[in-house]
């Protein structure tokens, strides 16, 4: 019983995040699964054996509100909070990258939607062929799904409570589709600020290469790339490495740096020989910043991010042709696949 599932309402995703903190409050596990045919619509799912005490506090509520609150309520009622998405694939990296998104979001006072893209499409398939296969495995792949979902969700929940990180403001949602497709959706749908992505697992069953350089691609929000063995929770970002096209935005980006990170951050700007000293803004001088052209490093641009003790990589558009055009085609494969080097990819 304890590992069924039961869906309390279809709502929009607005609203169903709000009912969804309201339960959280109340330390009741629920979940939002985005696989309703409408976009905006998703379910509001939690544990059977807590069905008894949602309904309990949805009445609660009722009385709080004086409406019904699986009816509209009033936009008033929703928290405008930041919000940082979390891909997982309830593997061994899923719990270390939980910690890391809770460190984070206590540092920019942002809320966690921790997302597995339960069931993934594959192309091999024909249309025709592909909808077969899908409700053959579908109701199995959703069960086991949560099955993950629900021991995670005690895992996270557990060390967030032991860090005093407010249990309202982690949220688990499930989907399913194709991967990228869905963590374009979701961020979509939920308006999140940053996308956070663990390393890829290449050794998996279900292993999807390239997920990293797919969601930056796709993404029109900054995606943040982990290598989990490298950092630990709340370790010490020192020394920042911006592969800049926009060299203006310098000032914008280390502020976002600073906040996320560290105030003593020593920084690093990579530009392109196009741009001239004299076109270069005025930094401000508490910034400790080099600003060195590109393309007149004598080595390997790996190993120089090495021999300078780099503890952060940030890209100000990651879309353009200048990274390929500055280190050749093969270096921005190479940079999503490496597994040393924390990357910010800003949009």
């Amino acid at each position: 019983m304890k590992n069924n599932f039961v869906t309390l309402a279809e709502l929009n995703y607005a609203h169903a995040h709000y009912l969804k903190k309201e339960l959280q409050r109340e330390k009741i596990n629920a979940f939002i699964d985005f696989c309703v045919s409408d976009r905006n619509w998703v379910k509001l799912q939690v544990q059977e054996e807590r069905v008894k005490d949602s309904i309990s506090e949805l009445f609660k509520i009722a009385d709080r509100l004086g409406q019904n609150p699986l009816k509209d309520i009033s936009q008033s009622n929703y928290e405008d909070t930041p919000l940082i998405l979390v891909p997982v694939r309830l593997d061994d990296h899923s719990f270390e990258l939980g910690k890391h998104a809770i460190t984070f979001a206590k540092r920019i006072s942002a809320e966690i939607k921790f997302l597995h893209v339960y069931f993934e499409s594959n192309e091999a398939y024909g249309a025709a062929a592909y909808k077969d296969f899908q409700r053959t495995v579908h109701v199995q792949e959703e069960l086991k799904a949560k099955e993950k979902m629900r021991s995670f969700s005690e895992s996270i929940t557990n060390y967030a409570d032991s860090v005093k990180f407010p249990l309202a403001s982690i949220h688990f949602a499930l989907s399913g589709g194709d991967v990228i497709d869905q963590i374009s959706k979701v961020a979509n749908i939920c308006s999140a600020k940053i996308i956070l992505l663990g390393p890829e697992d290449r050794s998996a069953k279900d292993y999807s290469p390239d997920v990293v350089r797919k969601t930056v691609l796709k993404s029109d929000i900054p995606v943040l790339s982990l290598p989990l063995k490298e950092i630990e929770p709340g370790s010490s970002i020192n020394k920042v490495v911006y592969f800049a096209e926009d060299v203006n935005k310098m000032m914008t980006y280390q502020n976002a740096i600073e906040t996320i990170f560290s105030k003593s951050v020593s920084s690093t700007l990579l530009h392109s020989n196009n741009i001239k000293a004299e076109d270069l803004p005025e930094f401000n001088s508490d910034i400790n910043l080099e600003v060195i052209a590109a393309d007149t490093l004598d080595m390997d641009i790996i190993e120089y991010l090495k021999k300078t003790g780099t503890t952060l990589l940030v890209f100000d558009n990651p879309k353009t042709s200048l990274i390929a055009h500055l280190f050749g085609n093969d270096f921005f494969k190479r940079l999503m696949k490496q597994e040393q080097f924390p990357v910010l990819y800003l949009k």
